[in-house]
């Protein structure tokens, strides 16, 4: 077919009942092709849009949205529409960390941890802790100006 991606859009409960099954299947029969891997597509979405919301299916919202919703908790079900989903999620990383994946080297690690660190240690830890105290990322301080 000559694709460079492609989306399988079968609901894998009706496939197997077990998605780490799932997820070890495709892992195996596909993991010579499938460079990255999504295992849930957009699952905040179908959270918000279809049990906060009510914007896409089922329709789910409370009263007190003033929403043409087939009725709802928006403040609890969004919550146990995620729960399963976030499960399968971990499951199926999980095995693929235990069972594929390959050994990452070291300079790929560092460089990995100065990105994280750069991108959101930049200014999250500051807010949250009131420091720096990443893997000193931040080439134009020097540790006296790190100080806050």
């Amino acid at each position: 077919m000559n694709l460079d991606a492609y989306r399988f859009s079968k609901s894998w409960s009706t496939i197997l009942p077990n998605f780490q099954e799932y997820a070890d299947i495709c892992f195996k029969e596909f993991g010579d092709r499938a460079k990255y891997w999504i295992t849930l597509n957009e699952p905040w979405t179908v959270s918000q849009s279809g049990y906060a919301s009510g914007s896409m299916a089922p329709g789910c919202c409370s009263d007190w949205m003033n929403l043409d919703c087939t009725g709802g908790d928006t403040g609890r079900e969004p919550y146990f529409a995620s729960h399963n989903p976030l499960l399968a999620h971990a499951a199926a990383v999980r095995l693929y960390r235990i069972k594929y994946k390959c050994q990452i080297k070291k300079p790929d690690q560092d460089a990995a941890q100065r990105a994280l660190d750069f991108n959101y240690g930049w200014f999250m830890e500051p807010l949250t802790t009131g420091e720096y105290t990443g893997t000193n990322s931040i080439p134009i301080l020097n540790i006296s100006q790190l100080k806050i």
